[in-house]
């Protein structure tokens, strides 16, 4: 990664991405074949929240320690003799010991597992080793295939921090690399014997392959409606749809791109019971916090809003599903700043003056907190890591900047670093501070978007100005090797398709 953290991406149009399932090809052959299976179902169960489900989530989790998390993989394997198994994984987290790899019973779907329900783990396993973030790691898992047929793996973690892998939804699918053996020849014969039939099992089934409707057109979409057909062309230019505001929880179809918008907020000053018997009434001003502030939590099963403007209360919790109001806020959590946890459901992570903390809104319960040694007065870009773990946060009146551990518990709260004094600009006014989602680097946004770039010690937290190469884009004039990038007005930070870091 190293120099290459920072990518100017454009972005001309949202195209769809549609993902088909690998239909195995059996061909005739004297040689083993060389297969690859992509998982039909993956999830994790936590302990955290024992009822829910995470069959959507882009990251497979695992922790031994509490909240334990095991993910679990199903894979179906085409009939034949199996000679060789291995699964790949591809890490989000560094560790030593890696995870163990079990075989799991019971029968499970994607979407409704849950951490009670799970499949049953067999003691038997085999371990993946080390791990590297952003690597893929390569698991023999021979013991376990050895013929045709529908396998489940559990995994779990190795050491007492929690290790988290790409899940199928997510950029860096898990896959299991199967070499089949090749059925054996039959036997010579000088008689006559008609040649062998095919049964219909060695052939595939018409359910095997996908249908015309799964794939995507081989053509570009032309502009205009393209009638629910995949949007490919970066170019095309649709014309806003002229449709009426629709009722309370109704729906309209999106004229041209065939998708449904469902109206989720009633008219300012009317009222709603929430499933809890509550009530409260809509404001004019009910909507996502901010643009970077999810609305969804980490299973979609709720949504947080702000209701402003004559609303009460301040904040509405929807259904994550239906989009009814479903419980009324915790009557001791008023905390303005905070996110969801990118991994617990029920859990706000929060900063307010030198607190930082964790809340359960659904237990009304304050989970853990830590008092910093400045107030959290610059703007925190994006909140916490993809895991939930680090934040970034920076005191407006001295200009100092440190990053938060907050899990594993005790948590560590990095040391303090000036990154106002001396910054090397004419204004060292500081705009909003980020972390990237893998805690490995710190960006400091100066007023006129000037972007600075810090490394994190993962064992310190410690901040050191990021060394860029001289000649680094770079388009007033600040010196690279001390940390200063491309200007980007309002950059976002994320993964791209490598597992790299990016400013977007």
């Amino acid at each position: 990664m190293g120099d290459r953290w920072l990518k100017r991406v454009g972005l001309a149009s949202a195209a769809g991405l549609l993902a088909l399932p690998l239909v195995p090809m059996m061909m005739a052959s004297s040689s083993p074949q060389s297969m690859t299976i992509n998982p039909a179902g993956d999830s994790f169960g936590s302990s955290w929240s024992p009822v829910s489900n995470y069959g959507k989530n882009q990251t497979l989790y695992t922790r031994a320690s509490w909240p334990t998390r095991y993910a679990f993989l199903r894979f179906n394997v085409p009939s034949g003799s199996i000679s060789k198994a291995t699964l790949y994984l591809y890490s989000w987290t560094t560790n030593s010991r890696g995870v163990s790899v079990h075989p799991a019973t019971g029968s499970w779907s994607e979407r409704r597992v849950t951490y009670r329900t799970r499949p049953a783990m067999k003691r038997t396993y085999v371990r993946s080793g080390s791990v590297r973030a952003m690597r893929w790691s390569a698991i023999d898992v021979s013991r376990f295939v050895q013929s045709g047929g529908s396998y489940t793996f559990g995994i779990q973690d190795m050491s007492s921090s929690s290790i988290s892998f790409s899940a199928r939804e997510g950029k860096r699918s898990p896959h299991l690399n199967v070499v089949v053996l090749p059925p054996p020849s039959p036997s010579p014969s000088t008689s006559d014997s008609p040649s062998p039939s095919i049964s219909p099992s060695d052939s595939p089934s018409p359910s095997d392959s996908p249908s015309p409707s799964s794939s995507p057109s081989s053509s570009p979409s032309p502009s205009g409606s393209p009638s629910g057909s995949l949007v490919t062309n970066a170019w095309s230019i649709f014309s806003d749809p002229s449709v009426g505001k629709p009722g309370y929880l109704s729906s309209f179809t999106d004229p041209n791109f065939d998708t449904t918008v469902t109206r989720i907020v009633g008219n300012a000053g009317t009222s709603f019971l929430n499933a809890d018997g509550t009530s409260g009434v809509w404001g004019s001003d009910v909507r996502q916090h901010y643009n970077d502030d999810q609305a969804w939590n980490a299973d979609g099963s709720l949504l947080w809003l702000q209701n402003q403007s004559g609303g009460s209360p301040s904040h509405v919790i929807l259904d994550g599903n239906t989009y009814r109001p479903a419980m009324k806020p915790c009557s001791n959590y008023s905390v303005y700043d905070d996110r969801w946890s990118p991994v617990l459901p029920h859990v706000r992570e929060f900063r307010d003056g030198t607190t930082m903390g964790w809340f359960d809104i659904v237990q009304c319960k304050l989970l853990r907190s830590w008092t910093l040694p400045l107030s959290t007065t610059i703007d925190s870009e994006a909140g916490p890591s993809r895991d939930g773990a680090y934040w970034a946060e920076g005191d407006a009146s001295t200009g100092k900047i440190l990053v938060i551990r907050m899990d594993p518990m005790p948590g560590l709260i990095g040391p303090a670093y000036d990154a106002q004094t001396n910054c090397g600009l004419a204004d060292c006014t500081i705009d909003h501070v980020a972390i990237s989602p893998s805690a490995k680097f710190v960006l400091v946004h100066y007023v006129g978007d000037h972007d600075r770039v810090f490394d994190v010690n993962p064992t310190t937290l410690a901040l050191t100005p990021h060394v860029y190469p001289a000649g680094t884009p770079e388009c007033s004039g600040h010196s690279p090797s001390n940390g200063f990038i491309f200007d980007v007005g309002h950059s976002d930070l994320t993964y791209d398709d490598g597992g790299n870091d990016i400013a977007v």
